[in-house]
Parts: C-alpha cells; structure tokens; sequence
C-alpha cells in the first residue's frame, strides 16, 4: 500500500484548530451542485457550528463529456468556483461574518498530489474525474470512462479530465481517500459521512445518477473494506426522485437553500458557462429526505456470525480446496492472487453460473441487518445479479441484490432486521464469461445495540 503523506505540520494544525470538536461532517459529492441541490440545509447547519469542520469531496468535474475543453472556459472551473462561492457564501451568512482569503495548499495523499482549498471551518477537494452519465456508461470525449466502471473493475485507471492525476483501479482511490479522511479526522471523535442512499430496494432512490451511487459505495467501501480504526455515521439521501415527492423543507430553509443555490448559479454564470437557475433544479430547494445510520459508537463492536453457522452449497470445487466453508475464513482473497495458496481461499462452485446457492444455517435463531457480500477477485468470473433468501422456520421472505464489485470489493445490503434461522445467498444472473460462479467471502451482522 502507497503511504500518505499530508505532513507533520498540517496534521499538527489541523489538531490545534479542532482539537475540542466533536463531529467531522463529509459530504460526498460527485458533481460540484449534488451537495446544494440535495443536502441542504443539513450543508448550512453543519458549517454555521463553528465548533464543526466540514469537508466537501467533490470527485468528478460533473463536465458532461466535455473534458477539459472548451479549453479557454473549461466547464468544470465553472462548476467549481460555483461550489467555492456557495461554500463562502455559507460561512458568510453568520452574524455579520467578514469575507477572508482562502487558503489554498497542495498535499500529497497515497502518492496523488492535491489541492486543499480552506475556508473557515470547511475544506474542499476536487478530483475532475470525468462525468461517468447517468447511467455510468461515460461520452466518447472522456473515453467511456466512469465511476462505476472502475469500481466493477470493467476499466483499471481513470484519468483527471486535466490530465493532473490517474488512479490505477478502485483500490487506489479507495486507499487515497482512506487516508485524506484519517488525516482530516484528527481531533475528532465522530465523523459524519453525507451520501446518496445506495438501498434503493429497502429506502428508494430510484432512478439515481450512477456517480452519485459510485462515491457513496466508495464511502462504505472505506468503512467496511479498509478503514477500520475509523467508524461512520451515515446520512443517507435522496437525489432526483425527490422533486416529486412532498415538500419538507421550511421557510426559513426554503431561503437558505435559494440563497446557496443562487450564488452558485451566478458564479457559473460569472464564468461563462449557463446559469442552472432553472425550474427542474429549483423544484428540488423545497426537499430534503435523508435516512441516518447512527454506527460511530457501536460498529467496532459487531461480529461477523456468519462463522458461527453450518455452510453448504449447491456445489463446491474441492479438488482445488475452494469449498463453501472458506467464505468465513477471513481472507477476502482467492484466484488469480497466490495462486497456490488463496486459491482455497474462496468458494467457486463446480462450474455453475445461475442457480447457484450457498445456505448458512445456525442451531438457534439470530438477527441479522446487514449482509456483506464479496464477489471471487478474478475479472472472469462475475455475479451481476442475485437473492438473499431468509428463512424463520416453515416462512421465508427475498431480497433481490445488484452486480457485485467484480475485482472482489465489498458490497454491503442493508435491510430493516430480521430473526432468521438460515440465509441462502442464490445467484440468479452472471457475466457471459463466468465459469465457476463464487464468493470470496461473507460477512453476516446483528443490528448495533
């Protein structure tokens, strides 16, 4: 693993200045008017708390398969000074405050060079990597490229869409981003993390933009795959769908929002690109919907007991030691990785794509909230769609789940609990080229206490 390296030095004044601070609020965007459109005023709250730091990750340049042209009046600058401006005009709004100098600095982080922007309270990162579309299909300027791709492992590098910086698979964005948090974090004994609701089948969220979902699993690929001497709390939020769900936000709200949204419309106006100030985008100032998972204080103390059941599956590939078993050994590896060792690692089934089942099944009952899921690492062999099956006695109830990360990353499915006596995980659809359909490895939790 690449090391970070953001400096004694800032590290030492980012204690001083937040050493008496309760939350760290990170709000995960990816494009540089989610957080405005659909955050707000949870934005406006969290800043006016000078006691609070707030940091905006803003991870395309939300450019629209412009890349970096036209090249005199670049789209995302625009974007991005929209955000710069809504974020001062936030911390500007308190008790006759007085404007000040951003402070801008450049860090290394995980061997990626980037720029701190600072202001008061708040800092923000924009990484312009390019607008994966709606559907994380990407444009042709940009090479197809998207979030979602990279995260499946369909691409191994995405490019800055000014040609600044690469990463080289998931894992190293996953990684960079693991340590700007930690170090931003310190002083702090919770952090928040603000991003688009992913379960769609139990909370909604339909028809959401694919970025959106991309950085927010990054989020909880963080939590869950790598970060564990951090713990989240999640604000999980609604996106587009809520223009026609019913207004919530107060008049008072209503104003802050127009206020935010309006000094960012007219900074991208200043720069020569359209202003956004328009009904499809004002319709969502009247909304915000947002689900908490509160997990800060309790997610160190979760076991996985999924070990603690009986395992069996349709078939298993033992003359290579990958039987069902191996999901719950701990080790998240398995083929092409070592091949003589993890190779055992993992359960492949014996040649089976769709229809096959792995069961656990524990003595007596337990409760279950969450189920995390870790597809076989290898770029073959893929599950691109399966079904949590709950059984409670004579009685069972389904939950359909999506592709899993093809490159083996974490997937976790959430749900309101359930007292179950045996879960069986069924695969009902694969990529064309799977062989031996698999997982790595599971991972079963009872609700925080």
């Amino acid at each position: 693993m690449k090391k970070a390296a953001l400096g004694a030095s800032l590290a030492l004044c980012l204690f001083s200045q937040f050493a008496h601070s309760s939350t760290l609020s990170i709000y995960v965007a990816a494009h540089a008017d989610d957080w405005q459109l659909f955050m707000n005023p949870s934005a406006y709250n969290d800043v006016k708390n000078p006691s609070n730091k707030v940091v905006f990750l803003h991870f395309t340049a939300g450019d629209a398969g412009l890349g970096d042209g036209p090249l005199q009046h670049p789209k995302y600058i625009a974007r991005e000074e929209g955000a710069k401006s809504a974020i001062r005009f936030m911390v500007n709004t308190q008790n006759g405050a007085r404007g000040r100098e951003e402070s801008v600095s450049t860090v290394t982080v995980n061997d990626h060079t980037l720029e701190r922007s600072a202001y008061s309270n708040t800092v923000s990162y924009f990484f312009r990597l390019p607008d994966g579309s709606g559907n994380g299909s990407g444009y042709n300027f940009t090479g197809y490229s998207s979030l979602e791709k990279l995260r499946n492992g369909d691409i191994d590098q995405l490019l800055s869409v000014d040609g600044a910086d690469t990463f080289d698979g998931w894992k190293d964005l996953v990684w960079t981003i693991e340590q700007l948090i930690a170090e931003e974090a310190v002083g702090f004994s919770t952090i928040q993390i603000h991003a688009a609701e992913t379960n769609i089948a139990e909370h909604g969220n339909h028809g959401d933009h694919s970025d959106h979902q991309a950085v927010s699993w990054l989020m909880q690929d963080i939590q869950t795959f790598s970060l564990k001497e951090h713990c989240f709390d999640f604000r999980f939020y609604q996106n587009y769908r809520t223009a026609s769900l019913a207004r919530n936000v107060s008049d008072s709200e209503l104003i802050v929002n127009a206020g935010t949204w309006g000094v960012t419309t007219g900074s991208i106006a200043d720069n020569y690109h359209s202003s956004t100030w328009d009904h499809g985008h004002n319709a969502w100032l009247t909304r915000m919907y947002r689900r908490e998972l509160n997990t800060n204080t309790a997610c160190q103390t979760r076991r996985n007991i999924a070990k603690d059941a009986t395992i069996t599956a349709s078939s298993e590939n033992n003359s290579t030691g990958q039987t069902a078993d191996n999901t719950v050994d701990g080790v998240y590896s398995g083929y092409p990785t070592d091949y003589n060792i993890t190779q055992k690692a993992e359960w492949a089934s014996n040649r089976e794509k769709s229809g096959a089942w792995i069961k656990y099944e524990w003595d007596e009952s337990v409760t279950l909230d969450q189920i995390t899921l870790y597809d076989r690492p290898n770029l073959v062999d893929h599950i691109t769609g399966g079904e949590i099956v709950f059984h409670d006695g004579n009685n069972s109830t389904t939950l359909p789940f999506n592709q899993l990360s093809n490159n083996g990353f974490a997937v976790p499915v959430r749900f309101n609990s359930k007292q179950v006596n045996a879960v069986t995980i069924r695969v009902t659809s694969t990529s064309q080229r799977t062989a031996n359909t698999g997982l790595a490895e599971v991972e079963m939790f009872s609700p925080f206490e």
